[in-house]
Order: C-alpha cells, then sequence, then structure tokens
C-alpha cells in the first residue's frame, strides 16, 4: 500500500495497540513518500520508538526536521506549525538517548532553541508559553542521562525567570542531582527545585501531560520514590525514565532481585505495564540486567545477552546511515 493518507492513518492506530510491530512494513511505506512534508517522514517513528528502532527514529526526525525547516526559512517560527518541529527535534533527543549517542541529542536540543525565538513564546492571543516552553527544557535531562554531573551542576539558570519557569525548575533538579551524585549533598538545592516547580503553573504543558505532573517525578526521584502513571505520550513528557533511576538506584545498594525485575519490566519481559511503556532493546537497561545477572552469578542468560546485545534489527527495509541534523540558521 503506497497511500500516504491510509498509512497515516494506520500508523498512529498502531501505535496505540498491544501490537505496534505490525505496523512496521507500513511505517517503512511511509517514510520516503512524501519527502517534503515533515510530519509524514515523522509520523512512522512513532511505531520504530516502540518497537526498539532507535536508530530509525533519529534518522527519520532529522529528515522530517530538515523538511520543516523549508518551511520556518520561509515563514518563520510565530505560527503553529512550530508545534510539528519541536516535536521532531523532541524526538530526535528521545531516540538518541535510548541510543546511548549524547552528539545528535545536544545538536538536535541546540537546533531546537535556535528556532524558538523568545518573541513567539510571549504571544498572548494563544499563549504559546504554555505549549512550547517546556521544550526548552531539554538540555538538563540529556545531561542527566548521560551522567554529566559537572554540567549539571554548571547549568545557568534562564534570565527571565517568570517566562521559563519548566526550565528553571528543571536546572534546580539537574542542579541538585549533580550536586547528589557527585557526593556534595550540603549543596543540593533540594528545597530551591521544590520552590521553582511551585511557581510552575498548572497550565503549561508537555503535550498530553501537566508539567506539573511531570515535575511530580522529579520530586518523586529525589525522595527515592518513582511512579509509572502518566497519560500515553509519545515521545514520554519524562525524558528521564524513571525506572532508569530506580534499577540503577537499587542495583547500587545491593537489591539485586529487585533491580533485576525493574529491568526487565522496562524491556517488556515482565507483561505487567502497558504495551506503550516498555522499553524494547533499550541499551541502558539491557546494561542493567546484564549487571544483575553477572552480579547473582547467572551464568547461561548472561552469556545470551552478552552474545546478541544490541540484538540485530529484524529484516526490513533498510535505512539510511544518520544524517547529520540540520545546521539552525
Amino acid at each position: 500500500m503506497t497511500h500516504p493518507g491510509l498509512l497515516h492513518l494506520y500508523v498512529p492506530l498502531m501505535a496505540m495497540s498491544p501490537t505496534p510491530e505490525k505496523a512496521l512494513k507500513a511505517a517503512d511505506e511511509l517514510q520516503p513518500l512524501v519527502p517534503d512534508a515533515g510530519h509524514l517522514a515523522h509520523m512512522p517513528t512513532h511505531i520504530d520508538v516502540l518497537c526498539g528502532q532507535y536508530h530509525d527514529v533519529v534518522h527519520w526526525n532529522q529528515q522530517a526536521v530538515a523538511a520543516d525547516l523549508k518551511y520556518y526559512h520561509r515563514e518563520g517560527a510565530l505560527n503553529l506549525y512550530t508545534e510539528y518541529r519541536l516535536h521532531n527535534y523532541h524526538f530526535i533527543i528521545y531516540g538518541a538517548l535510548f541510543l546511548g549517542q549524547i552528539a545528535p541529542a545536544l545538536k538536535a536540543n541546540a537546533a531546537l532553541r535556535a528556532t524558538t525565538p523568545e518573541e513567539m513564546l510571549r504571544i498572548e492571543s494563544l499563549p504559546m508559553v504554555d505549549y512550547f516552553e517546556s521544550f526548552m527544557a531539554m538540555e538538563p535531562h540529556i545531561l542527566i542521562r548521560f551522567g554529566r554531573w559537572d554540567d549539571c551542576k554548571a547549568l545557568a539558570l534562564p534570565e527571565d525567570r517568570d517566562l521559563y519557569r519548566t526550565h528553571t525548575a528543571t536546572v534546580n533538579y539537574a542542579r541538585t542531582l549533580g550536586h547528589a551524585a557527585t557526593g556534595d549533598v550540603a549543596k543540593a538545592e533540594e528545597q530551591l527545585f521544590f520552590a521553582t516547580r511551585d511557581r510552575v503553573p498548572e497550565s503549561r504543558l508537555m503535550y498530553n501531560n501537566k508539567v506539573r505532573d511531570l515535575l511530580e517525578i522529579a520530586a518523586e526521584i529525589l525522595r527515592e520514590k518513582i511512579n509509572d502513571k502518566l497519560p500515553y505520550d509519545e515521545p514520554w513528557g519524562w525524558m528521564q525514565p524513571a525506572r532508569h533511576a530506580l534499577g540503577a538506584l537499587s542495583l547500587e545498594r545491593g537489591h539485586v532481585v529487585k533491580a533485576e525485575a525493574v529491568y526487565r519490566e522496562d524491556l517488556g519481559f515482565g507483561g505487567v505495564l502497558s504495551r506503550a511503556a516498555d522499553h524494547p532493546d533499550n541499551v541502558c537497561r539491557l546494561n542493567g540486567l546484564h549487571d544483575c545477572l553477572d552480579a547473582r552469578g547467572e551464568e547461561i542468560e548472561l552469556r545470551h545477552i552478552g552474545t546478541v546485545w544490541p540484538r540485530p534489527k529484524p529484516a526490513r527495509t533498510a535505512s539510511p546511515p544518520l544524517a547529520a541534523a540540520p545546521n539552525p540558521p
């Protein structure tokens, strides 16, 4: 089938199903059909991300951004199509984090910031700040995911902390984690995070989720409690998957069985969470599961993970190598 309209409807239908892998072929068909329609190049990556095809998530969203920038250079950023471009940058960052590749994540974040003028966020007739300011808070998540604790501690707060309330709270969260992770507990600005979190209005959104709800995950992580109850979204509004932190903390403290269960659940082996909450082929969790098996002396499954991790991709239409993200104007 090569009808872009029908394929576009089928892909999101299957993305919210228990069997998104059934749409892999349709996703491959749709991606190259309308190269100047960034949204159609992007849409199949909702299937890719659910099936662990993180290389394709990054590559095809880079292609989508390249198409989007043609419109951006012609019409600027003061329009609602900015949402589609930011969504694609968000996807590049999300996919790169699951690949364990910080460079494309940082490059996409820089381009995201460069193409989102503050003038746009200050439009009040439709409160753009409520819809798009949360995208400005990606850098702290990237640094946290890669354990760049010194960089987290050195993050600068935005000059206008009233406009950039999500960014301000997220920077304070990253600073707190950075100090705590490097043994500087006395300097961990936990209370500063909670103060700035409380200034984020209820109207501030990250797609389907209120930013206040997302920041509750940050609060729970700082208190070492994790939850999995956000409404479905893609990418998930909270960039740092909570089970990543819970598994790592549990293993670090010697709770090997608990950590192993967390990693298995995240990879989709547990069968308790919804399909959309699984992260197959997630290299961080595979590494964590490997370490748990090693810690308890399990040799058979350990050997399999060590041999096939990362697992080879299933037979699909080959995609080109990762392209460099377009330079911001």
